[in-house]
């Protein structure tokens, strides 16, 4: 075959982009004859964007036969991931074995930030919770606290916290808060943000444990769990304070908006209090872009005060 085959095949599969049948015939025509690494890829992005019962029987085969050899047919994962993208759409419950199978994969990966494979087992976990939420709840539990988790991207424990945050199942999540294993910023967040329903003073002891948690990232959930939680504006002090410090000026647009425009009366009446005071000139600005999101009476007529003590 031509050294150039597989850029041949490429064009020919994107010259049919205007005609997604077609496109995905030829996609299909791909998966069953080609061994070229970026066609299959190609091909298979195809397929997932054109979700067809007739492409069913010949994913679940291919995947098949690189899981028999994983580490070997498929180093990295990359054509399984992909191959479970392409599925998701049209799965049955039938698939629910390879997908478990899926879900409890671990194999070498060329970077370490890649957890063996963290990729493949969170696309699992999606899918396997289409296909039966209860028993995905489950695999969320193990996973959440899996051995590999990635610490670039958090999964699968990222997927996994926002399943069981879906499901209302919180003590998994309040677990993984307080124990003494490693956290990614990004699983803490979610696990934050699905505990809306905390008692008040179990939310009184993380929000002491995260408040100055020095990542933005766990900062943004913390901030979105109280804006959420019932009495989430008795920390009204968590807002005002992280205003009143922080040097990001994108962070303090986001927190302020999302005090604004939330449904927080007393937590925006004490903001609106607080920064009469602000004396930096950005922060200024991004208020007073802010201020006529505000309604009700009473608070617009404090958001007037707010406007005056700025001088406009």
């Amino acid at each position: 075959m031509p050294k150039n085959s597989g850029e041949t095949l490429l064009r020919r599969l994107r010259a049919l982009a205007d005609e997604p049948a077609e496109q995905a015939a030829y996609a299909r025509h791909l998966l069953q004859t080609e061994k070229d690494k970026q066609a299959l890829e190609a091909a298979l992005r195809v397929l997932q964007d054109f979700p067809d019962p007739e492409n069913h029987p010949l994913l679940v085969e291919l995947y098949h036969q690189l899981a028999e050899n994983g580490p070997r047919r498929d180093p990295g994962m990359y054509l399984r991931a992909a191959l479970l993208r392409a599925l998701r759409p049209v799965a049955r419950h039938t698939d629910l074995p390879l997908v478990e199978g899926a879900a409890l994969t671990y194999e070498p990966m060329p970077s370490r930030h890649d957890a063996e494979g963290a990729e493949l087992r969170a696309l699992a976990l999606s899918l396997m919770n289409d296909l039966d939420e209860r028993l995905a709840s489950y695999y969320a539990v193990k996973l959440l606290v899996d051995r590999a988790t990635s610490e670039m991207s958090g999964e699968p424990a990222l997927t996994a916290a926002k399943i069981l945050a879906a499901q209302a199942i919180t003590l998994p999540l309040y677990q993984y808060l307080v124990g003494t294993n490693d956290k990614a910023p990004e699983v803490v967040a979610a696990c934050l943000r699905g505990l809306e329903r905390l008692p008040e003073n179990l939310l009184a002891k993380l929000v002491e444990v995260y408040r100055y948690n020095g990542s933005e990232i766990v900062l943004l959930g913390l901030f979105d769990l109280l804006l959420a939680h019932p009495h989430g504006a008795n920390f009204s002090d968590v807002f005002t304070s992280f205003l009143a410090t922080t040097g990001s000026f994108e962070l303090y647009r986001y927190v302020a908006l999302a005090v604004i425009t939330g449904n927080k009366t007393g937590l925006l009446a004490g903001f609106l209090e607080r920064v009469k005071s602000e004396k930096d000139p950005l922060k200024r600005e991004i208020i007073l872009e802010l201020l006529p999101l505000i309604q009700g009476t009473e608070l617009k007529a404090k958001a007037t005060e707010v406007a005056a003590k700025f001088g406009k």
